[in-house]
C-alpha cells in the first residue's frame, strides 16, 4: 500500500465514510430480516451494535491515534472485539441450526443443557486464545494456578457441581425429556424445564415442583410417556362374591369402551385380581393417549360402573374395618321397582287416573348416568322408554360418519317404541343429557298398555310415524330443524 494511504489522515477519512455506510446497510438488512421473520436478524443486529463499533474503536487507536498493539487501551479494545465475534458467531450457528428448527429433526430434540454446556466451551476456549494471544499469557502456567485453586473452590461448590455432572449424565441417556409425565417421588407433573440444576415439574393443580438433578439421579422416577404417548391407568373395583365374575366383565368391559378418552386399541382389559372375605377385587385397565386427563377418565369410568351395577344388578359391598362394623345383607342390588304412582308422569298418554291400566309387571326403572348412551343406533331394542326423570337426545349417524341430534325429549315423553316390533333395531343413538331414570317395559306390558287404553295406543302410533317421516327426510339429506319436544 503506498505510505500516502498509510496516514492517519486517510484512516481517519476512510473510517468516518465506511463506518457509516455500512451501519446503516446492516440496519437495513437486519430490518429486512426481521419483517421476514428469519433467526438471522439476530447475528446481522449483533454485528452492528458490538462488532462494528469495536473495530472502529480498534482502527482509531492503532491507526489514527497511532498507538501500539502493546498498549493497554489498545489490548482492552481488542479483547472487547474478540469477545463480540464470539457472540455474534455463537448466535449466527444458534439461528442456522437450531431456531426454526422442525419437529422430529435433532436440532429440535437436543437438550438445551447440552447447548449451553458448548456455548460455555467454545467461549472459554476463545477467552484462553484472547489472554495468550492479546495479553502474552503462558497456558501452562494459569491452567496450574487453576487446579491449586479449584480444589478449594470445588469444595465449596460440591452440590452445584453434583447437579452439573448429574445433569450432563441425564442429558446422556435422556430417561426423561421436555412434555413427559414423570413421577418422582411423591410428585406427579409434567416436566416443562430440563437445565443443568434441577428439572422442573408442572403437576395438574399447576404448581411448579423443583427437582435438583441429584435427586434424579441418585433416587427412582416413573416416566409415564417417555417411551410412548400410550398409557394404562389401572383401577380396581369391588363386588360380591354372589356376583357371577363373567357377568362382570362383561360390565366393566362396556364401562371402560363407554368412557372418554379410552382407546379401543389397545383394547381395554378385566381382570380378576383377588378374593377377599365378602367380596372380589377387579382391576381394570383403561388405555388412554392423555395421561394430563387420567384422574377425569377414572371418574368418569367409576361413574358408569356405579350406574351399570345397578341396572344389572350387580353389588358393591362396602369395606369392612375392624374398629367399624357394617350390616352386611347377602340381598341382591336389584333395580327399583315402580309404583303405579310413577305412570303419573304421563298424564297425556292415559296412563294415570281412574282411565289407566291396572296393575302392570314386567317394568323396570332404570338410571343412566349423564353423557352416557342408553340405546346406540342399529341395537336391538329392549322395551319402551318411559322418561320419568332427565332429558335426552336423539342422533343418527349421517353419511359422513357424524352423528346429528334428530330431536330431545324430557320427563313424560318415551322412546324405543319400535320395541313393539319383534327384534327390531333402533333407528337413533340415544344419550342422556343429565341424570336419567326411565321405566323399561317390555313387550308384553306394552301389549296390555295398548289393549287397555286405546288413547295410549293412538298416540304411540302417531309418534311412530312422525319419527318413521322425520328420519327418511333426514336420510334423504333434507335439513330438517330438530324438534325438541316429539322428535
Amino acid at each position: 500500500m503506498p505510505e500516502d494511504l498509510e496516514t492517519p489522515f486517510f484512516w481517519a477519512l476512510a473510517l468516518a465514510i465506511a463506518f457509516p455506510v455500512v451501519s446503516v446497510t446492516l440496519a437495513e438488512v437486519a430490518l429486512r430480516l426481521q419483517r421476514a421473520g428469519r433467526p438471522l436478524a439476530a447475528p446481522v443486529g449483533l454485528v452492528r451494535d458490538l462488532i462494528l463499533p469495536a473495530l472502529a474503536a480498534l482502527v482509531l487507536l492503532t491507526k489514527v491515534i497511532g498507538w501500539q498493539f502493546a498498549a493497554t487501551p489498545v489490548r482492552l479494545v481488542q479483547t472487547v472485539f474478540w469477545l463480540f465475534v464470539v457472540n455474534a458467531a455463537l448466535s449466527f450457528l444458534n439461528a442456522v441450526l437450531f431456531a426454526g428448527a422442525r419437529k422430529g429433526t435433532w436440532q429440535e430434540k437436543m437438550p438445551r443443557l447440552f447447548v449451553d454446556m458448548t456455548r460455555g466451551l467454545i467461549v472459554l476456549i476463545c477467552l484462553a486464545v484472547v489472554l495468550s494471544v492479546v495479553w502474552g499469557q503462558d497456558l501452562g502456567k494459569m491452567v496450574a494456578a487453576l487446579g491449586v485453586g479449584s480444589l478449594v473452590f470445588g469444595l465449596a461448590l460440591q452440590e452445584p457441581v453434583g447437579n452439573f455432572f448429574n445433569g450432563i449424565m441425564l442429558m446422556m441417556e435422556r430417561p426423561i425429556g421436555l412434555g413427559d409425565w414423570v413421577k418422582i417421588g411423591d410428585n406427579v407433573g409434567k416436566v416443562v424445564e430440563s437445565n443443568w440444576r434441577s428439572v422442573h415439574l408442572r403437576t395438574r393443580d399447576n404448581n411448579l415442583v423443583v427437582v435438583p438433578n441429584s435427586m434424579l439421579a441418585k433416587g427412582m422416577f416413573i416416566n409415564f410417556t417417555g417411551s410412548s404417548p400410550l398409557h394404562k391407568e389401572s383401577v380396581r373395583l369391588h363386588f360380591s362374591c354372589d356376583d357371577p365374575p363373567n357377568k362382570v366383565k362383561l360390565v366393566l368391559l362396556e364401562a371402560a369402551r363407554r368412557t372418554s378418552g379410552v382407546v379401543s386399541d389397545p383394547p381395554p382389559k378385566v381382570r380378576l385380581h383377588d378374593f377377599g372375605e365378602s367380596r372380589i377385587e377387579y382391576e381394570v385397565k383403561l388405555p388412554t393417549l392423555d395421561f394430563a386427563n387420567v384422574k377425569d377418565l377414572a371418574d368418569e369410568f367409576r361413574t358408569l360402573v356405579w350406574y351399570a351395577a345397578r341396572r344389572e344388578g350387580l353389588t358393591m359391598p362396602y369395606p369392612i374395618h375392624t374398629h367399624l362394623v357394617v350390616p352386611q345383607s347377602t340381598d341382591k342390588l336389584e333395580e327399583p321397582s315402580f309404583s303405579p304412582d310413577t305412570l303419573n308422569a304421563f298424564p297425556h298418554l292415559g296412563l294415570s287416573g281412574a282411565d289407566g291400566p291396572g296393575n302392570l309387571s314386567g317394568g323396570t326403572l332404570r338410571q343412566y348416568a349423564r353423557g352416557e348412551q342408553v340405546v346406540k343406533e342399529g341395537q336391538r331394542l329392549h322395551g319402551l322408554h318411559l322418561i320419568v326423570a332427565g332429558k335426552v337426545v336423539l342422533s343418527a349417524s349421517n353419511g359422513a360418519g357424524h352423528d346429528v341430534e334428530i330431536a330431545r325429549l324430557e320427563r313424560g315423553e318415551f322412546f324405543g317404541e319400535k320395541s313393539i316390533l319383534a327384534s327390531a333395531p333402533s333407528d337413533a343413538t340415544v344419550t342422556a343429557l343429565e341424570d336419567l331414570e326411565v321405566l323399561v317395559l317390555d313387550s308384553a306390558s306394552v301389549s296390555k298398555l295398548i289393549e287397555q287404553t286405546p288413547y295410549f295406543s293412538q298416540q304411540i302410533g302417531g309418534v311412530m310415524e312422525s319419527r318413521r317421516r322425520a328420519l327418511q327426510k333426514f336420510r334423504a339429506g333434507q335439513y330438517l330443524p330438530p324438534d325438541r319436544r316429539r322428535g
